[in-house]
Formats: structure tokens, sequence, C-alpha cells
């Protein structure tokens, strides 16, 4: 509906199907301010922003500084022909939108676009016209076109500026000579017609900010700076409205002072007639702390009054003197003068390195301008850091002033850093005086993050590296819980107390080159993952990029986003001479000699030079040509995996201990030319997030190394869960962070944050006005919730598997390839996992090298399953032989082992046919759709179509079906075990929808009887559900984990499911799902296989001991168990009751229970100040082995004195204690 909607912030905006804050920004996120006119005497000004959408946050920190009646006009960030896609809005809405807006009663237009050209000629055309026609304006000058430099090319008009700016005191105006040439260099004003053009010059625009000048950068960021640049823009607005205050505060904007011979400052108060006034004075530093304040009433009698404030013996550095002139309590006026202080003895420089180690003393030199003969002076040196935490100090000895300068040597002792950007204090001391203060910024170079989970954002998009605001951007990000900021740096990231993970590089091949390769080159890759002198280039890159943020403690380092092998434009790379070269070392390695090699491949080769690469169109059209083709992929995998080790090494040449890999790389599609061998992957990178999907996202967990920072998939901005007032995608936010963890990540990715966003369609979580858009923030206090304890618990935890393996096996995926099947191997592969998870079974994906290994005894598996596993290597089936002789039991779909892991197909039978009982075709080959009948109950009537094997025949085994005239459910006795042949395929359970989709998978309509039929097999093979649910609830998995004997399930439904089965009972229509009300909760009992101590984990609540659990299941809201052998009494908690400032405190927490030995537990210690503020920088998970565990907190040595609350949680039960610490004053 087509309409206006009152936004909180602006007064009214467009509405439509998407999030209101697209186009007009709200005061959700409150920034610390200065209220320089707030609140203002009189109306508020009525003013009509004009604003490039992402700089519209500056339009919000100048509201919060002033009173204003605003209306905002937003313009893409990027205009393109299409706009906003903000339906149903068309161009001719927004037409009608500025329009009525510029007719409005305005005193002031203020244009922050970009770039002028950015508004369409009748935007501009519409503008213009109305300054013309008297409504003065604002803009900056950087950003004018052709129209807006005309309209400023003459006739200057006489700016009304008198108004006091600290202009001496700012960076981008501190090189005036004086007040006339610091208005001359930052403003012009010219007529228009019956209006004023004024123009804010002197600086590039970057945005978020719209009229303010960058910041300078590196690691000292003064915010107040900020605020007297708006304090600036807000005098020009109040004179460019012809708003002219009746007293006005007036002197000169610099007023230095010698500390040894102070005077008062002076300011003169204009006013036009008697009045009584309040005068608020305010003298602050350049860290925005307030030295000194006052307040006076005056009776004005009219004219000019002088006015002065006494001042303060302050240290000698730069101040900023404020006064407010209110009546009635509103703010008349007000003005600002830098004041820098002077000393005969100071501190001219402070000098430090740029980072120091965490274990390191930080030293220093302190150079110093003294006095003749000054005597008793003292360097008081201390290190705070990002909390305010001072955490170490020492005073050393100034030589008495033999000379005009002193370069004083200090040290200061190691102590445990909590952040990264750290801050040397100096001061300059007479007995108790401080003479002088400077301070330097350095960064701990090799803190690391805490072994928990993470929540990373990509961002902030927009958002310029070199502005203030930028820093509030960070900050908006790590208040909503993110700890780690993903793609380029800024050092507003450490500011902001963010870890930061760098988008490296990204390897992907010339798609330039693709396109217009031809011949022999449509088969080579640019640049080659092989050659020389581009590994060489790379690794070159890779390490200066590491000793480039090695002082940031940066320590995780990501290759890149949606990284190829190959894109679009090419295929089945790389034949380059590099790679055909290894190839031929591989092949030696593999096979020993070269006879080996013309016996697998059945050729004559007189060397190895003579081996050449073919394509899969070469294969098919000579078989024999197939297992050269299977081990070049093969090879192609390895070669892929050995680049990412030597991105791996080149940065861990600087950072031994760097976790290196990429992200949303390895996507759901299983084939065979991407290059994406998990196996061999996994055991190179210590990184890896997916896409989400079916298959590769458990893959890539279960086949990583310990100690890997790994997920499951991308979530957050993307078009199908990104819709306004929209339950699935709000319940989606919640649930998929849950999806994620049970699933086995330890880490959360999220897309992204930017101050633009184009409305309907992939975009950003964050607003432009720093807030999260409303579809997004269910996410973070479920977030929140994961953070605080049970992402840790999971993490020290172990998925359970239900004794059950799932081989991985690329070999088997290129010999569907090989065959023409690479389809139906994929869908095998995504539906068998759904439908272990939808029949609540477990299991866990195992490669084809552990199998070799001996996982299968090593890892007590009693089941395995072989998906289309039509290529096993002779240690693979000698293992699987040997685990069903032992008594496990092997099931196989289609034709297992039919080949070897070069394709070449085995001699006489398949590898496992006497396992199976039956006798195969040799070889890969096709499977064709055929018709399964069944003997009778508890089997279907009847089955879809499927992919059967009509060549197979009976051997020692049993059938109870036929596909077609061929053996299907052929069931084997081998040794002790048992063999399942089923020859058919249940791959059509689910087709994935997409990795962005809401719903990665969708089932088919042949997904109940697909299930059903699952259900019977596995019961038949003895694999059954450690649940039951009662009743039934559609769509509800449940995730079971155990660390020792406390074990952890899960449940959680997805939403969509929950939706597409409420309207199907209700006989509704699935196309008014999207907006309908939400499903309603449905009461189930959870039965165990067991009785257990039951927790609900996220309530903190004991259910009881039972074997089962009364649940409600809402959809998309997770719920988590503990279930324990034992009851857990209390928590014994031993800290000091006393604590002096910078002491280390020492803690013990010991879960107590009801008489058994207590296991692994993580324990949440959180410490509370005395105003009952938790101090996340001393909030940690803790593992507690056997229940017990000591840590240690630093205090500050400028703690908050009081009473501290040390409270500990144990995060599978609730249960918490709670002891007091009383922290004494400093000394």
């Amino acid at each position: 509906m087509l309409g206006l909607t009152a936004a909180t912030g602006a007064r009214a905006a467009l509405s439509g199907d998407f999030d209101p804050k697209v186009l007009a920004p709200s005061t959700e996120f409150a920034t610390p301010h200065i209220a320089w006119l707030k609140p203002a005497q009189g109306a508020p000004l009525r003013v009509l922003f004009i604003m490039s959408q992402h700089a519209m946050r500056e339009v919000v920190e100048i509201a919060q500084r002033t009173d204003l009646d605003y209306q905002v006009y937003a313009i893409p960030a990027r205009p393109t022909p299409e706009g906003f896609s903000t339906p149903p809005l068309k161009k001719d809405d927004y037409r009608r939108d500025l329009q009525e807006k510029l007719d409005a009663p305005n005193q002031l237009i203020v244009v922050g676009v970009e770039n002028w050209n950015w508004l369409s000629l009748w935007e501009r055309y519409r503008i213009l016209k109305k300054v013309k026609d008297g409504t003065p304006m604002i803009a900056v000058a950087a950003s004018a076109d052709e129209y807006l430099k005309r309209a400023t090319a003459k006739d200057t008009a006489q700016p009304l500026l008198d108004f006091l700016v600290p202009f001496k005191g700012l960076p981008a105006y501190r090189d005036a000579a004086d007040s006339a040439t610091f208005l001359k260099n930052a403003v012009a004003a010219f007529r228009f017609g019956n209006g004023t053009i004024t123009l804010l010059k002197g600086f590039r625009v970057w945005p978020p900010q719209a009229f303010t000048p960058p910041w300078p950068g590196g690691l000292e960021l003064n915010l107040v700076e900020y605020d007297y640049y708006l304090g600036f823009v807000i005098h020009l607005m109040q004179a460019a409205a012809g708003q002219l205050p009746p007293v006005q505060v007036r002197g000169e904007s610099l007023q230095p002072r010698d500390r040894d011979a102070l005077t008062p400052l002076q300011f003169t108060l204009a006013a036009t007639g008697p009045r009584k006034v309040l005068c608020r004075f305010v003298l602050r530093n350049r860290d925005n702390q307030v030295l000194a304040s006052e307040e006076r009433r005056l009776d004005l009698a009219g004219g000019n009054a002088p006015v002065q404030f006494a001042f303060p013996k302050v240290p000698a550095g730069d101040c900023f003197a404020d006064l407010w002139v209110l009546e009635d309590g509103k703010i008349i006026d007000f003005g600002s003068a830098f004041v820098p202080v002077s000393s005969a003895s100071a501190i001219s420089a402070l000098t430090v390195a740029a980072s120091f180690g965490k274990s390191e003393p930080v030293s220093g030199t302190a150079s110093l301008t003294l006095k003749p003969g000054d005597q008793g002076l003292m360097l008081h040196v201390r290190q705070r850091d990002l909390y305010g935490r001072v955490t170490a100090e020492v005073t050393v000895p100034v030589p008495t002033a033999d000379a005009a300068t002193e370069d004083v040597a200090f040290q200061l002792p190691a102590t445990v850093p909590l952040s990264i950007v750290q801050y040397v204090e100096a001061e300059l001391c007479r007995a108790a005086e401080v003479l002088a203060r400077k301070r330097a910024a350095y960064s701990v170079s090799d803190l690391r993050p805490p072994d928990d989970s993470r929540y990373v954002i990509w961002g902030v998009g927009q958002c310029a590296a070199n502005t203030y605001l930028g820093y509030h951007a960070y900050r908006a990000c790590r208040e909503a819980g993110y700890d780690t900021q993903y793609t380029g740096f800024t050092t507003l990231v450490p500011l902001a107390d963010m870890w930061h993970l760098p988008y490296a590089t990204r390897i992907h091949p010339d798609e330039e080159f693709g396109k217009t390769a031809k011949g022999p080159d449509v088969h080579i890759r640019k640049p080659c993952l092989s050659d020389a002198a581009d590994r060489a280039a790379e690794a070159k890159k890779l390490s200066d990029i590491a000793a480039r943020l090695k002082p940031f403690s940066v320590s995780e380092f990501s290759m890149g986003d949606e990284c190829h092998l190959q894109w679009a434009t090419q295929n089945e790379l790389c034949f380059s001479p590099a790679c055909v070269a290894v190839f031929h070392e591989s092949l030696k390695r593999e096979y020993g000699n070269l006879d080996a090699v013309n016996q697998e491949y059945g050729t004559k080769y007189a060397s190895f030079d003579e081996v050449q690469p073919v394509t899969l169109a070469d294969a098919m059209k000579t078989p024999t040509l197939g297992p050269l083709w299977v081990d070049y992929r093969r090879h192609m995998e390895s070669v892929w995996a050995d680049f990412q080790g030597v991105c791996r090494d080149s940065i861990q040449s600087v950072i031994p201990d760097a976790r290196v890999g990429y992200e949303g790389t390895d996507y759901d599609n299983i084939g065979s030319f991407e290059g994406f061998e998990f196996d061999k992957i996994m055991r190179i990178m210590r990184l890896n997030n997916t896409y989400d999907g079916v298959f590769s996202p458990y893959a890539i967990v279960d086949l990583s190394q310990p100690g890997t920072l790994v997920s499951t998939g991308w979530f957050g901005s993307y078009e199908e869960y990104k819709r306004y007032h929209d339950w699935p995608s709000q319940t989606y936010n919640r649930y998929i962070p849950w999806r994620h963890l049970f699933r086995g990540s330890n880490s959360f990715w999220v897309w992204y944050a930017c101050v633009a966003d184009n409305g309907v369609g992939h975009g950003s979580v964050m607003a432009p006005d720093f807030s999260f858009f409303e579809c997004f923030q269910t996410n973070l206090p479920e977030m929140r919730d994961i953070k605080h304890g049970p992402g840790k618990l999971i993490m020290h935890a172990t998925r359970e598997n239900d004794a059950t393996a799932i081989l991985y096996s690329p070999s088997s995926i290129h010999a569907a390839t090989l065959c023409g099947m690479s389809g139906v191997q994929q869908d095998v592969l995504r539906s068998l996992i759904p439908l272990m998870e939808d029949t609540r079974r477990q299991f866990r994906i195992v490669s084809y090298r552990q199998v070799a290994e001996g996982i299968l005894e090593k890892g007590k598996y009693r089941f395995l399953f072989l998906p289309f596993a039509q290529a096993l290597s002779k240690q693979e089936a000698e293992n699987i032989r040997a685990f069903v002789k032992n008594g496990g039991t092997v099931i196989a779909d289609l034709r297992p082992g039919v080949c070897d892991e070069h394709g070449k197909a085995w001699s006489g039978n398949g590898a496992l046919d006497d396992v199976f009982g039956v006798t195969q075709e040799p070889g890969p080959k096709a499977v064709k759709d055929g018709t399964v009948t069944f003997a009778g109950a508890p089997f279907p009537d009847t089955f879809p179509k499927t992919y059967t094997d009509a060549t197979l025949k009976l051997a020692s085994g049993q059938a109870v079906a036929k596909a077609g005239e061929a053996p299907a459910l052929v069931t084997n006795t081998f040794g002790s075990g048992k063999a399942m042949l089923w020859n058919f395929s249940l791959h059509a359970y689910q087709r994935n929808a997409g990795v962005l989709a809401i719903e990665v998978e969708k089932l088919t309509e042949q997904a109940p009887q697909v299930k059903a039929l699952f259900e019977v097999l596995a019961g038949q093979a003895g694999l059954a559900s450690e649940l039951t649910v009662s009743p039934a609830v559609e769509g509800l998995r449940a995730y079971r984990h155990h660390a020792g004997s406390l074990r952890y399930l899960g449940l959680l439904q997805h939403p969509c499911r929950a939706q597409a089965a409420a309207l199907a009972k209700a006989g509704a229509d699935a196309a008014t799902a999207g907006k309908s009300e939400p499903p309603a909760p449905v009461p189930t009992t959870i039965g165990l296989d067991g009785t257990f101590h039951v927790y609900d984990i996220r309530n903190g609540r004991y259910v009881g001991k039972t074997d089962r659990i009364k649940a409600v299941i809402r959809p998309g809201d997770a719920d988590f168990y503990s279930l324990l052998p034992y009851r857990v009494k209390g928590l014994d908690v031993d800290v000091p009751g006393k604590a002096a400032p910078g002491e280390t405190l020492h803690y013990r927490v010991d879960v107590k229970t009801d008489g058994a030995t207590p296991e692994l537990h993580i324990v949440r210690v959180t410490f509370v100040d005395p105003d009952g503020r938790e101090a996340d920088h001393y909030s940690w998970n803790l593992a507690a082995p056997a229940g017990h565990v000591q840590g240690t907190i630093p205090l500050a040595l400028n703690g908050k004195p009081g009473t501290w609350k040390l409270v500990a949680r144990d995060v599978a039960t609730g249960t918490t204690e709670t002891k007091n610490v009383k922290l004494r004053e400093a000394q």
C-alpha cells in the first residue's frame, strides 16, 4: 500500500513493502554528542534534507545536537536508472514525494549528496527552482555539478557568519591564519534569484558523512572534533535560514593560555535588547573530558556585554571552551573557542613503538621542554586500555633542568592486555600538580580471540575508513554483538573493539582471459595455480598483507569469497605446462613407475612427458581414457588444495599461528570440475565458511581439523529473508544461527552491513542510520544467547553419529561424471543427508582416505552408507570387507565398488560383490529409470520411478523386491555382519533451492513416499532413531551432542516447513504463506533413550529426572536441553571478599552434584560493577573439566571502588552463584 508513514526521526516517508528506514533515518541508535542547540528557544527549524542514502546518518547526528522539524528525501548511494527497489513505489511516486516536500513551508533546504550528477535533471531543476523562489539552501562545493556551479558562479552574498568556532583546534581548518581566512576557506554564500546558496568548502565528502571533514586516521580518535564540526554546520544552518539569535556568543576563537600566567577567558554577548539569561560554561580537553564548568546568571541590557570565566590551572595541552546562553531552560545561542594551554616546562612529544607484544613491557621516551632551573619534576606514565582501565604506571624523576630540552626514557611493566588498542599517557608533575599531559597510542600485536563462538559481519560497506561516523558504524556492530569484522581493514575496527578478519585476496580465474581464450588456451587457467611465478607473486602479496596487519593482532585470513578453480567462461582446467608437469610428478608418487601407469591406463607411454590430460568428451568417446581423465581431475583437486597451502604458508611465515582458509566457496555443487575436494582442503585449511547447503556444510565440519574456524553457511540480508513485516523472514533469522550451531559451526557469518541499501532484494542488515533492519533484529538476541554459553558448550561436545558413517568419495563423483550421471550423484548426496535428519538419525561423513586408513574400526562404527559409490580403492574395499565381516552393516544404493579410485573397472566382478551377494557389470556405467516393486508389507505397494541397475544379478544375496527384472533390496550375510544393496535410488527426496534461499532444501512431491520407504529400510538395517516424537511434528529435527556422558539435545523446526504443514492442514493455498500469521505452537512429547536429569538450557530450568520431555514446538525457535547422569545441586565459588586495585583476582568455581563425579561443564563467569553493569571485558565462558575451573581477573588500577559481583553460571543447567568482592579505593 502506498502512503505516508511516520518514521522515528524524519517526519514522514514513503511507505510500501520495504523497511521505512531505507528512505528515512530513525533515531534508534544514539551516539554520544554535545547538545549544542537542544533544547532550543523558539520553534524547531523546518528543514528538508536531500541526501545520498549512505549519508543519512549525519542528519540524525545533526538532529541529536539541535532541535529540528525535518524531512528527508533520499537518493540511492550509487544511482541507477531503476533507482530504489521499493515496491509498489514508482518513479512518479518519488517525484511527487519530492515536490510535496519542496512545497512544504521549509525554512531551509540542505543537500548532502556526494555528487549532484546523481540527482536526476528533474530533481536538480526542482531544487534550484525552489531556491530561486526564495528558500535558502546549503550544499557542499565538492559535490557540485555544472548547474550548481552556474548558480554559484557570480553574485556573491555576504554570509552572516558572526559566530564562534574553534577552527584552530580542528584538523581540517587549523592551518587558517585567522577567522577571516577560515571562513573564506570553509564557506561561500551566493544569491540565486530570491534565495541564497551556502556552500561548504575545503574538503571532499566521505560517506557516511555529508557535511563534515574526514578524520585524519591512525589510532587517535578524538570524537569531540566531530562535535565541533557539526557545531559549525548548525551555526551555518541557523544563519542561512535567517534565524539570528537575540543573544549571540562572540569573541576570539583562539584564546591561548600560559598556565604560569593565567588570565580569564573572554566572551562577548551581543543582545538585541534586555534579557535575563543563564550562561553555562564548560572547559573540556580533546578527549572530551570536562575539566571545569560554571553557570552564571546575567541581566543583559542590550548591546555588547563582556563575560569572562576564570581559567583553572589545567595541564598544558589542547582545550576547548564552550559557552551556552539559555533563557527559561532553552538554548538561545552557543559558541566555542580553542584554548591551547602552554607551560614553561612541558611535554613536547611522547614516543612509543607502533606495537608491542602482549607480554612485552612498554617502553618509550618523553621529550620535555624545561624551564631553566626547574626542580622536583617527575614524569608519571600510565597505560590505559580501550575500556578506560589503567593497567600499569611508573614514575620517573626528571633531572634538574640544565638544558632547555630533555629526553626521559621510561618502561612500564608487562600487563595482561584485554584490548588491541592501548594508550600511554604521560604527565609532567611537580609534586601533586600536573604541568602537562600527553598521550600516544599503540597496538598489541599478538592478542588472540577467545576460544569461543564468533559473530562475524561483512562490512561496513559504503563507510569510508577516514570518517568519524565510521567509528560509530563499527561500534553499532559491536554493541549488537558482533566481535569480528570481515573484509577491508581500517583502524576503526580495533578502535571499536573488534577483531579484524581480512579478505586478503581472491583465488579466481581471469574471466576476461576465459572469454577470449581459443584453441588449447580454453583449458588453461590464468593465473595458473602451478606456475612458479604466479605462486610467488601471490605468496609475496599475502606475506606483505600479513606483515601490515600483524601489529593489530590479526591472526585469521580469508583467501576470498566465491573462489574458483574455473568459472563460467571456461571448463576443465587447467592443462597448462606447469599443471601438467606437476601431474607427472603426482603420477610418479602414486604409481611409482611408468609401467604401473601403463598397466592402469592400458597404454604404452615411453615417458611421463607423453602422458597428457584429456577432456571429458575424449574420455566418454574413448572409454579407455577414463582412468587418465579421472586421475587428472583428482590431480587438479590436489592443485587447488596445494595452492591453499601456499597461501597458508606465506601468511604463517609472518604469523605462525594464523588460521587461513576461504569462505563462500564450497557450494553444495558436488561435481568434477570445481576442485572442491573436501578431505584435501580441510587438511590444509583452518578456516572455512561455506554457503548453506545440505551435504557440503556437514562435510566441511566433519572433515575439519581441530581448532578450525568453521561455519556452515552465510546468512543475513539475502532477498528471501529480508522482507518487511514478514513472519518467515523474522523467524528464519531466529532459526538460522541455531541450525548452524547444531550442525557444528563455531562461527556465524553475516552478509552484510552497509550504510546503503536498495530496499527489497539482496542488501544490508544494517540501515543507513546504523540501526538494524526489522527483519534481522530477531537474529541479534539469538546470537547473544549462543555467545553466552551454548556456543561454547557445543564447541566442547561431539555431535553424536549413531555409529553411522556416510562415505564421501570424490572418485565416485568422477565416475558418475564419466558415465553422464554427475547430477544423480549430487542428488543422491543431497537427499541422503536430509533423510537422515528428517528421521532423526545422526551420522558422520567420512572420506575415502579415512576409510582406507581404518576409521571404521577406530571410530567404532556399526553402519556405513555407500551413496552411489562406484569407485573404491583396493584398501577401501578391503577395510569395508573387514568391517562387515566383523559385524558391521554396509548399505549401498547403486553399483558399489564397480571400479577403482582411478575409474578403471575391476577385473571380473565388483570389489564388494561377494560382500553384497551379487554380480555387477564392472566399470562406471549409467543407470536408468526403472520401476521398483516390493513383496508386500512393510514396504509400499507402489513407489515412484527411480534409477536402477538393470544388469544386477543375484549371487548369495536374498532379494525382497525387483527393479524391472533385476533384483532389488538385496540382503546378504557376510561374516558376522550384513550388507544391503537397494539397487534403487532415493535421490528424489529433495532438490536444493539455492544457497541463499530461505529453504535450502525443497521437498519434492515424492518426498513422503521416499521418507516412508527410508524409515522401513533403516529399520531393517537395524539403524533405529534414538528419539520418539509423539504426536509427530512436521519438519522437526533433533540434534544430539555429547561430552563424555553429558548429552545435549537441540530441537528445531524450520519455519517454512511448519507453515506449509499448517496450511496443508487448513487446506489453504501455499501462495498466501508469505505474510500469514505464524503457525500455532505444537505440543508434543519427546521420548528419550534413557532416563536423565533433564535441564532446559535456554531457560535455566530443571525439568526433572525423566525419560521424556513435554515440549511445545514453536516454529523457528530452538529448544535446547541437557541430559545429565546426575543432578547439579549448586556451584561452589571461591573468591576473595576484598581486593585492591591493580591486583590479579583469583577465583575458583566447582560444580556440585548429587554425589556423582562431575564431568566437563561450561561455566559463564561475569563480573558486575557497583552500578550493576556487566563488564564485558571481564566476562568469559570457561571450560570446567571435572566440573572445576580456576580463573583470574586483572583488576584495573583505577577500578571503581565498591561492591562488585562475581557471577558464575553453569551453562548446561542454569545453576548460578554470586559472590561479592569489595574493591577498595585506589591509593
